[in-house]
Formats: structure tokens, C-alpha cells, sequence
């Protein structure tokens, strides 16, 4: 994790400020190794998931940093949807999205550098939720329209 308040450099300062809060995950290379992280979390088969996260270069003065996100089935090993971020020039975080429908009781979050010329990727605001269905905003329209129908027919009877 790298926070705010670190500079890694004094003139100029080299990282960047988090996207949200004061802490990031930093991909930072560690010999030849890239860094990433990989979650599993309960599903819904059949539900819809989106994949959010903002992603950067951590260092400004970076070239080419490159990041992989993924949602998967692990059960199947089967890619659900992915996509890749090149950060030419770093310190400007950029959002990035996925969405996949769970094909099992379970989903995965792959995010990963792969390619890291000088300062590794940079992650943060990650977030995993499900997408409702259209029916669940149908059936909260409806609970609108008849709760502003027994309001207006309370007024209504004043």
C-alpha cells in the first residue's frame, strides 16, 4: 500500500495522490515479479456483476505501465470478461469498468501488472457489486407509484 504522505522523491515529489481516501495498492515489481491480486467471493448464478476500479501509474514520471482486470468463473476457469489499461504517462487515475454475468456459485477478480518498464500499476476504489435485475427496478417503480397513490387519496380525503 502506498499512502498520500509518501513521496518517494523529494524534487519532484514521483508518486501519486489515491483516487479515493489516502491509500492505493502499488504493483510494485519486485525483481521481475509484477504484482496483483486475486479475490473469490459468493455469486449468484445467473446474476449480473460489475467490476469497478480506478488505475494509474504510480509514480508521475512512469512510462507504459500496463494492468489486466478480470471477473472469471472459478469453477470453470473460464474468463468472464477482461480488460487492460496502459498508462503512458503516470498520475492521472483513470476509471475503469467490467460487467459479467456469474455462471456459478461463485465469481473471481483478477486484477494484474503486466507490463512494467519503470513504476508498476497503480489500483484503487475497487469494487465488486451486483446489477440489479430489471425486474427489481420495475417492482420498486411500482412500490412508488402505489405508495404516491395512497398519499395523494390521503390528501385527497382531508
Amino acid at each position: 500500500m502506498s499512502h498520500n504522505n509518501y513521496l518517494g522523491g523529494v524534487n519532484p515529489p514521483i508518486l501519486v495522490v489515491a483516487s479515493h481516501g489516502v491509500q492505493y495498492l502499488n504493483m510494485a515489481q519486485v525483481g521481475n515479479q509484477l504484482g496483483g491480486i486475486f479475490q473469490t467471493v459468493a455469486a449468484t448464478a445467473g446474476q449480473q456483476y460489475s467490476l469497478t476500479l480506478d488505475a494509474a501509474a504510480w509514480a508521475t514520471n512512469a512510462v507504459g505501465a500496463q494492468v489486466q482486470y478480470q471477473l472469471y468463473d472459478p469453477v470453470s476457469s473460464a474468463v468472464l470478461a477482461t480488460g487492460t489499461f496502459t498508462d503512458a504517462v503516470g498520475g492521472t487515475w483513470t476509471p475503469r469498468a467490467l460487467l459479467a454475468t456469474a455462471t456459478s456459485t461463485s465469481i473471481g477478480v483478477r486484477i494484474e501488472a503486466l507490463f512494467s518498464p519503470q513504476a508498476a500499476m497503480g489500483i484503487d476504489n475497487v469494487a465488486l457489486t451486483p446489477v440489479p435485475e430489471p425486474q427489481t427496478y420495475a417492482l420498486m417503480l411500482a412500490g412508488l407509484v402505489a405508495m404516491g397513490a395512497a398519499v395523494r387519496r390521503r390528501g385527497a380525503s382531508r
